[in-house]
């Protein structure tokens, strides 16, 4: 999958994964990671023990996810995945709600990691920031940590702010619309070790411009489309010294 730039104080801006694509849409998944909290007393081998904020009785904690470009022509149900750390030595009762509306309970007890999916309906989901809240039902003592959370629903092939990174399979031709510049280049970004930058023809489509990319092979194929001024590059290049 792929993820986005870190944000403050160790916070990851909600990371992007792109699969299982249709005509209209593919399945879009944001996953936000934050890294707020550390826990030593975690004994779980090569894993990590960098968590995101506590889950307490006393008050709500939250992450927001930003949702655009919803596929309102499926009505398949969006999927919200998370992943819970126990901190506390009992037994953990955590109500999970998206938008004000519950979606579901996790339980789990000691220092488990608790991994659930909710299927949550298109509906519910909004154009912009969605809050998921967490909330201890389980005494002042059922204390716990988010490790991540991840939501999956039908996205429309759209760019947002000159940039859309997916997955296509498709042999035909393909159109992503939303950028506000015709200088518009298209990546295969598939193998890591060997971009190629692919032949497009762009053109004005509305008050913007479109894209359209040559069919592939009928290999999933992970594309990058990035408008002019959207680029990214290092800070800084370090050659390795490798030690003796």
């Amino acid at each position: 999958y792929l993820r986005r730039h870190h944000g403050s104080n160790g916070q990851k801006n909600p990371q992007d994964i792109q699969a299982e694509q249709s005509s209209q849409g593919f399945a879009y998944v944001l996953e936000r990671k934050d890294r707020m909290n550390y826990f030593s007393g975690l004994l779980n081998g090569e894993a990590e023990n960098f968590f995101g904020p506590l889950v307490l009785s006393s008050s709500p904690a939250t992450q927001e996810l930003s949702v655009n470009s919803i596929d309102s022509s499926m009505s398949v149900p969006a999927t919200l995945e998370v992943a819970l750390q126990g901190l506390t030595g009992q037994s953990h009762q955590v109500k999970v709600s998206l938008n004000g509306v519950e979606v579901g309970v996790m339980s789990f007890a000691d220092h488990e990691r608790a991994i659930k999916q909710f299927d949550i309906p298109r509906s519910l989901l909004i154009a912009g920031n969605n809050r998921i809240t967490f909330v201890s039902t389980n005494g002042e003592s059922d204390i716990s940590l988010i490790d991540y959370v991840r939501l999956t629903y039908r996205r429309t092939y759209r760019a947002e702010n000159d940039t859309l990174t997916f997955t296509s399979q498709h042999t035909a031709p393909m159109t992503v619309t939303g950028f506000t510049t015709w200088r518009i280049k298209v990546f295969d970004i598939t193998d890591k070790s060997a971009v190629e930058q692919l032949n497009v023809k762009v053109f004005q489509k509305g008050s913007g411009y479109a894209v359209q990319i040559p069919g592939g092979k009928g290999n999933a194929r992970t594309l990058l489309a990035v408008g002019a001024g959207q680029e990214q590059y290092p800070a800084m290049l370090t050659t390795n010294e490798p030690s003796n």
